[in-house]
Order: structure tokens, then C-alpha cells, then sequence
């Protein structure tokens, strides 16, 4: 009966032993059980980020296209802008060439004017100063003129006045 007794005691201690290894392998397959739902809610969550993370590098390629779009458009501009101030320069320095070709010509017509004008002026003061010297030289003859007939009127008239007195 010891035997027995000593068997049963075993098959207690047995059963309890089993008992708990029931229990923990209980409570490892509630947490491997717990730990599936939160690899697959995990998953999910990964799953979903990965969405999230593909729309906005989406728009980040969309948003990244449409800015190098708007560069380009600006590198353009600032090129036909370039291009174009190249031109007005161009056209700036030829007007200023123009410009002093201009004011060169307007400086030599304006001289040669004056000297014409002078050459003029002095030619017409020669004239004047001449026709004053034949006004003069007419005026002078006149004189000698209008004294030589008072004096042949003289010369006529003293026989008849000489008449009259006598």
C-alpha cells in the first residue's frame, strides 16, 4: 500500500504539475494569442502607412513636378528677360552712338552756320559800308553839283541884276 500511497501521492503531484503547466500553456497561447492580434493589428497599421506613405510621396513627386514645372517657367523668363535687356542694351548703345553722331553733325552745321552767317554779316556790313561811301560820294557830288550851278546861276543873273541897279 505504501507503494501505492507513494503512487498516488505522485499522481497528485503529477496532476497538480500538469495543472499548471495547463495554466501557463494556457496563458502562453492567451498571449501568443494577444501578440497575433497585435502583429496582425501591427500589419494593419504597417499596411496602412504604407498607403500613407505611398499618396504623399505621391504628392511630393506631384508638388516636386509642378515646382521643377514652375522653375523651368522661371529660368525661361529669366532668359527671354536676359535676352531681351541683351537687346535693349545693344539698342541703347547704338542710339547713344547715333546720338552723338548727332550732336557731332549738329556741332559742325551749327559752326559752319556761324561762319556762314558771320561771312554773310560781314559781307553785308562791306556792302553797307560801301553804299554808304557812294551815298556819300553822290551826296558830295550833289553838293559840288548844286554849288558849281548856284554859281553859273550866278554868273547869269549878276548881267541882269547889274542892269537892275544901274
Amino acid at each position: 500500500m505504501q507503494v501505492c500511497a507513494g503512487l498516488s501521492s505522485r499522481l497528485q503531484e503529477y496532476k497538480s504539475e500538469n495543472a499548471q503547466l495547463e495554466e501557463l500553456l494556457t496563458a502562453e497561447r492567451e498571449r501568443s494569442n494577444s501578440y497575433g492580434s497585435r502583429v496582425k493589428q501591427l500589419q494593419k497599421d504597417l499596411s496602412t502607412s504604407k498607403v500613407e506613405v505611398s499618396r504623399v510621396e505621391s504628392h511630393m513627386v506631384e508638388a516636386l513636378a509642378a515646382k521643377n514645372s514652375e522653375i523651368d517657367s522661371l529660368v525661361n523668363s529669366l532668359d527671354t528677360l536676359k535676352k531681351q535687356t541683351s537687346v535693349s542694351e545693344g539698342k541703347l548703345a547704338s542710339l547713344q552712338v547715333n546720338m552723338e553722331s548727332i550732336m557731332r553733325n549738329l556741332e559742325l552745321t551749327e559752326t559752319r552756320m556761324m561762319q556762314a552767317l558771320q561771312e554773310e554779316l560781314g559781307s553785308a556790313d562791306r556792302r553797307a559800308e560801301e553804299e554808304r561811301a557812294a551815298h556819300n560820294a553822290t551826296k558830295m557830288a550833289a553838293m559840288e553839283r548844286e554849288v558849281s550851278l548856284e554859281i553859273e546861276l550866278l554868273r547869269h543873273l549878276q548881267p541882269s541884276l547889274g542892269c537892275m541897279y544901274h
